[in-house]
């Protein structure tokens, strides 16, 4: 059974909510099958006014005639018809070349980072045989049935324009579907060969930085990140009062040593990166991560008026 728009709506209106604490699943295939406004055209085609446009023809109509074309209006038709079939010759296989940079650029990302933990996957649903066949005819995978759509966690779809600044970048809209039907849009600028790297760091991120609460080991006990009142990580101008707003979520400062922990996880491992930002510990004291010797110091000590805090438990 071949999906149509109707039963996607159906399936993803029946997908459990509870699948979107950790989606990792993400089928293969991106279709850019749906091409945007060529805005570069639309932009020229806007910027004159009829008498202008007609003021160019009649100039380029008469530079021919003066070159000793004696057919100006059929020459200026034939120009035309020749650009259009370069600008359409030039966009054949764009889709597939941002779907392949797309998971290129994901795969570099996991590849330098290295999380403990990866959250996201490509996967083929249809048999590998088929898929192999398929591309070893020239061809790909285009349509699932329901039941193969159920195996994926997340869905994409783009849409593609020529930038309106006629210097050959393109904009890219990427939409992703979540299994209950939520759904998330990025969009970027660039040269096709690049611009997918903006839209694949911007979803690495979403769905591999730690989001709290996490919980990560140390040692053969749990801490769980609470992350700030923010839900995040969150700052105050007074340091006496982070215990406090620890305590309103149920939990505490970490400790010196639950610092170098969560700093050594990372933020794309369930810890956080500290950075070089100084960090709220049971007052007066702060945790300077830079300071290779006695990081721990009185806050007396730091020139510093803005204090970063997280809260565990």
């Amino acid at each position: 059974m071949k999906l149509n728009r109707l039963s996607i709506a159906v399936l993803l209106m029946t997908f459990s909510v509870s699948a979107l604490a950790e989606i990792k699943d993400i089928w293969p295939r991106i279709p850019f099958n749906i091409q945007g406004a060529n805005l570069c055209e639309f932009r020229a085609a806007y910027s004159q006014t009829r008498s202008e446009y007609m003021s160019e023809m009649v100039f380029h109509a008469e530079t021919l005639l003066m070159a000793g074309d004696f057919n100006p209006t059929q020459t200026l038709m034939t120009i035309n018809r020749m650009y259009e079939q370069n600008l359409a010759y030039a966009k054949r296989g764009l889709g597939v070349t941002l779907e392949n940079t797309f998971k290129a650029y994901m795969e570099q990302f996991y590849n330098n980072l290295k999380p403990r933990t990866r959250n996201l996957e490509f996967k083929h649903v249809k048999p590998i045989d088929e898929v192999i066949n398929l591309a070893l005819r020239g061809h790909q995978v285009r349509s699932i049935s329901i039941s193969e759509a159920s195996k994926i966690d997340l869905f994409l779809h783009g849409t593609y324009s020529m930038s309106p600044n006629c210097n050959g970048n393109i904009v890219v809209t990427l939409s992703s579907i979540s299994r209950d039907g939520t759904s998330k849009t990025y969009t970027a600028t660039g040269r096709p060969s690049l611009v997918m790297s903006k839209i694949a760091s911007r979803i690495f991120e979403d769905y591999q930085r730690t989001k709290f609460p996490s919980t990560i080991k140390i040692g053969r006990t749990n801490l769980t990140l609470l992350g700030g009142l923010n839900g995040d990580i969150d700052k105050t101008f007074y340091l006496e009062e982070a215990q406090g707003l620890c305590e309103i979520l149920g939990g505490r400062l970490p400790t010196s040593k639950e610092y170098k922990i969560i700093n050594s996880y990372g933020s794309w491992s369930g810890g956080i990166t500290l950075g070089r930002k100084i960090w709220a510990l049971r007052y007066p004291d702060v945790f300077v991560p830079y300071f290779t010797r006695a990081p721990q110091r009185s806050y007396h000590q730091v020139n510093e008026r803005e204090y970063y805090y997280i809260c565990v438990k």
